[in-house]
C-alpha cells in the first residue's frame, strides 16, 4: 500500500495462467464513513436541508451532468490493471458505510500481456476505506439462462398502486420517506427440474440526504434553465429564506462545476480542500 495526502493505492499481484483474456476480481471492503461525513459537512455550507432541491435542479442540466458524475465518482474506489507501461481503468466500486460487502469486478485483460496480473485500487486518502479480502478467479464463466421477468404489481406501503410509475424509466419516481417501502411482484417462469434460480434487480433513482426538501412549487419554473436563470426565479419569488442563501449556494455550485472538469488526482485534492475541516 502507498499513501499520500490525496490518493492512496492498494496493489495486489496474482499469478496469471497463460492465454487468460479475462478474470473476475473479488474484493471485500467498506468505507469508514469519513467520505459521507465530509459530504454532510459540505451540505451544511449551503443549508442543504432547505436548498438541495434547487442546486440539484441546476446541476441536472446536460452540460453539468458529466461534471457532477465526476465529482461523485471520485469518492468511489477505482480499479486498475497494469499493462506493463501504464494503469488501465477497469471499473469503479461504489461502497457503503454500514457493512463489509463483497464486490465482483470483471477484468478485461485483452492486450495485457504481463506475466502476473497486477491490480491496483485507488481511492481518496481522506475518504477512509477498509479492505478485508482480495481474490481473483480466472475460470470460464458458467453458462446461465437469463430471463427478464415482467413486473406484475408494485404496492407502496401495502396499499398504494405505483406500478405505472416504476414499470419503466419514464421520468416518474416513487418518493419514499423513512420506514416507507414498495413491494414488487414478478411473473416468474416455471423452474425446470434440476435447475436452481437466482435473482438480480436493476433499478434507477436517487437518494436525497435525510431531511432535505425534495420538491418545491418553484420547480416547474426552473425546468430547462441554467443557474443564473434559476437564481432569477428565486429572486422573483420573493421568498426571503431562499434569497438569503443564494450566495452560499452559488459558491458550492461554481466549485462543483469547476472541479468536476479536473483530472482525477486534482479533482480529489480540490474537493477535500473545499470541504470543511475540523
Amino acid at each position: 500500500m502507498t499513501r499520500d495526502d490525496v490518493i492512496s493505492y492498494l496493489t495486489a499481484t496474482f499469478a496469471r495462467p497463460t492465454n487468460s483474456d479475462s478474470a473476475k476480481l473479488m474484493v471485500t471492503l467498506k468505507d469508514t464513513g469519513d467520505a459521507l461525513k465530509a459530504m454532510h459537512e459540505m451540505f451544511m455550507l449551503f443549508n442543504a436541508k432547505q436548498n438541495l432541491w434547487w442546486i440539484d435542479q441546476a446541476l441536472m442540466t446536460p452540460e453539468n451532468q458529466p461534471l457532477i458524475n465526476n465529482v461523485f465518482d471520485s469518492l468511489q474506489v477505482k480499479v486498475q490493471v497494469w499493462n506493463g507501461v501504464s494503469w488501465v481503468d477497469q471499473g469503479l466500486i461504489e461502497l457503503g458505510s454500514y457493512l463489509m460487502e463483497e464486490f465482483l469486478v470483471p477484468l478485461d485483460l485483452t492486450g495485457i500481456n504481463t506475466e502476473n496480473l497486477v491490480v491496483r485500487f485507488a481511492y481518496p486518502t481522506k475518504g477512509g476505506y477498509m479492505f478485508d479480502c482480495v481474490a481473483v478467479d480466472f475460470t470460464e464463466d458458467a453458462e446461465m439462462n437469463v430471463v427478464e421477468l415482467d413486473l406484475a404489481s408494485a404496492l407502496m406501503n401495502g396499499d398504494v398502486d405505483v406500478l405505472d410509475k416504476v414499470i419503466s424509466a419514464n421520468g416518474q419516481y416513487v418518493e419514499l420517506e423513512r420506514h416507507e417501502y414498495v413491494e414488487f411482484a414478478f411473473n416468474a417462469p416455471v423452474l425446470p427440474e434440476g435447475y436452481q434460480r437466482g435473482f438480480g434487480v436493476k433499478m434507477t433513482g436517487y437518494i436525497y440526504a435525510e431531511g432535505c426538501a425534495v420538491t418545491d412549487e418553484l420547480q416547474p419554473l426552473m425546468d430547462g434553465k441554467n443557474f443564473d436563470e434559476i437564481v432569477e426565479v428565486i429572486i422573483a419569488s420573493g421568498r426571503q429564506e431562499l434569497i438569503d442563501d443564494i450566495e452560499s449556494v452559488a459558491n458550492v455550485y461554481y466549485v462543483i462545476t469547476q472541479i468536476g472538469a479536473l483530472e482525477y488526482e486534482d479533482l480529489v485534492r480540490e474537493l477535500f480542500n473545499f470541504m470543511p475541516t475540523e
